[in-house]
């Protein structure tokens, strides 16, 4: 498991999503966080939802970030 600091190479897809490209990130999570198997996510049902639908229930994960466009 990686460490808070450390450098580690993760395959980055070219904006056009054709491939990928092996590059240097920084581990920024602590390391309580990198080393436990800990379940970062949570349900949402219908009944959560101040308006709107739901179709079924749904798991939000928390742990994963990424950029929309």
């Amino acid at each position: 498991m990686p460490n808070q600091r450390d450098i580690v190479l993760v395959p980055i897809p070219f904006t056009d999503l054709t491939s990928k490209r092996r590059r240097p990130v920084v581990v920024v999570s602590n390391d309580e966080y990198n080393h436990q198997a800990a379940d970062y996510s949570f349900t949402v049902i219908a009944a959560d939802l101040a308006i709107g639908s739901l179709r079924k229930a749904s798991r939000i994960r928390v742990d994963k970030i990424c950029t929309l466009v």
